[in-house]
């Protein structure tokens, strides 16, 4: 047996649902950047870390955070 669904009842759906979608698919985004940025990090000389005022204890930490683990400053609400 198929449901039905009322024709009126589909725009609904989608109307509701859109939002809800481009967030994750917003956060899924930031996440992988975030994922890439710290896996470049990693991927830093010593040298290169130094320049920035960061040493590798910290870089290992920071690159073997998880994609899902996002700074607050990049959440997006």
């Amino acid at each position: 047996m198929r449901a039905v669904i009322h024709p009126s009842a589909a725009p609904h759906t989608a109307v509701a649902f859109g939002p809800f979608l481009r967030l994750v698919l917003e956060r899924l985004a930031v996440a992988r950047q975030v994922a890439r940025e710290r896996r470049r990090l990693g991927a830093l000389s010593d040298r290169d870390l130094r320049d920035m005022g960061i040493d590798r204890l910290d870089a290992r930490r920071e690159a073997e955070r998880g994609f899902w683990d996002l700074p607050p400053e990049r959440l997006i609400f």
